[in-house]
């Protein structure tokens, strides 16, 4: 199922595919990770360098208790990413947008469709666990009209829950 953002006249938001991320997608990665806006989000902002880069890239393929996805929108190209962290029963997530599909509704799409179909393909996994920076309350919205609840605050950083969307 296609998730699709409201918008005004004819233009339709929505993700048409989420797949796994390859090693061809290293310097696609790489430039969202280091964009300035991703990395002020950041828990960790310094800038990667792309030897650094390819070796986290190669370790988080090759981990089956890590899901790294990109993200695609109507027209197919590549908007973003997803990882899921599996640590027993809860898996964390982390998502950027390339800057050009920012505040477009993509992230609530993205969110949506990549975290109900997580949950799917992952019936070990109960809940998922979203850590934003208290002061990132863009991303705290999005979370939140993505279905993600259960707010808890510990210093500077906001957890909100996924624990799956209930099949109609």
């Amino acid at each position: 199922m296609t998730q699709q953002a409201p918008t005004s006249h004819s233009d339709t938001r929505s993700i048409s595919e989420i797949r796994k991320a390859t090693f061809d997608d290293a310097e696609l990665l790489l430039n969202w990770r280091n964009d300035e806006v991703t990395r002020m989000q950041a828990f960790t902002q310094d800038i990667i360098k792309p030897d650094d880069h390819r070796q986290w890239l190669e370790r988080t393929l090759g981990d089956p208790k890590k899901v790294l996805q990109i993200i695609l929108n109507e027209q197919s190209e590549p908007i973003g990413q997803v990882r899921f962290d599996i640590s027993g029963t809860v898996a964390e997530i982390t998502i950027a947008l390339g800057p050009e599909y920012r505040n477009r509704g993509y992230g609530t799409l993205a969110l949506i469709e990549s975290s109900t179909r997580f949950m799917e393909h992952h019936p070990e996994v109960r809940r998922i666990r979203a850590r934003i920076k208290e002061t990132n309350e863009v991303s705290i919205k999005v979370f939140k009209r993505a279905g993600y609840g259960d707010e808890r605050r510990d210093k500077e950083v906001v957890s909100l829950f996924f624990a799956g969307r209930k099949k109609d």
